[in-house]
C-alpha cells in the first residue's frame, strides 16, 4: 500500500465551511463515495481505553463510534472523528481482517452495537507505534489546525505555522 500523504489529503478534499463531528463525517462521506456513520458508543473508553473506534463491516459501511463522554466535549470529539476519518482516507482497511478474539470481545462488551454490523475491519487507538497510527494522527492533527487557522485566531495561525511543515520521518 502506497504511503499516506495526510496534508495532501487534506489539501485535495478540504473541509466543510463549519467544523463539527457531524460536518466532517458528511464532508468525507461525499468526497471519498464512502457511507459513513457516526455514533456514540457508551462506556467504550471505560471499557477498552479506546476515544474511538472505526468499523468497515461487511455491508461496506464505514462505523465511526466515539465513547458518549467525548461527546460533551465537541473539539474532543471533531479530533476522535477526524482520526478515524484518517484511517478511512488512507484506506487502512484494505488487507485488514479483524481477529476473531477483537469481535468476540467487542460484542460481548457492546451489545448495543447494531446487529448489522457485521466486523470486517477494525481500527482502535491503542498505540501509536503503528505507522496507520501515525498517519491518522497527522491527519486529525492537521484537520484540528486547519480549522483554527481558518478560524483566525492566533492559536489556529500558531497550529499552522507548526504543522504545515510536518514531514514524516522517512524509514
Amino acid at each position: 500500500m502506497p504511503q499516506f500523504d495526510p496534508a495532501t489529503t487534506l489539501q485535495t478534499i478540504g473541509l466543510p465551511r463549519r467544523l463539527t463531528a457531524s460536518t466532517l463525517v458528511a464532508h468525507y462521506a461525499q468526497a471519498l463515495s464512502r457511507d459513513i456513520r457516526l455514533a456514540a458508543l457508551p462506556g467504550l473508553a471505560a471499557t477498552t481505553g479506546w476515544c474511538g473506534l472505526w468499523i468497515r463491516g461487511d455491508d461496506e459501511v464505514d462505523h465511526i463510534f466515539v465513547d458518549q463522554a467525548t461527546t460533551a466535549v465537541s473539539t474532543l470529539e471533531t479530533h476522535v472523528v477526524a482520526h478515524e476519518i484518517g484511517h478511512i482516507a488512507a484506506g487502512h482497511d484494505q488487507g485488514v481482517t479483524a481477529e476473531a478474539g477483537l469481535i468476540a470481545m467487542l460484542k460481548e462488551r457492546f451489545p448495543t452495537l447494531p446487529p448489522h454490523v457485521i466486523v470486517r475491519a477494525v481500527m482502535a487507538r491503542t498505540t501509536y507505534e503503528l505507522q496507520a497510527e501515525h498517519e491518522a494522527e497527522r491527519f486529525a492533527t492537521l484537520v484540528m489546525a486547519r480549522a483554527s487557522l481558518q478560524s483566525g485566531t492566533s492559536f489556529g495561525r500558531a497550529a499552522a505555522r507548526m504543522f504545515i511543515s510536518w514531514k514524516e520521518p522517512t524509514s
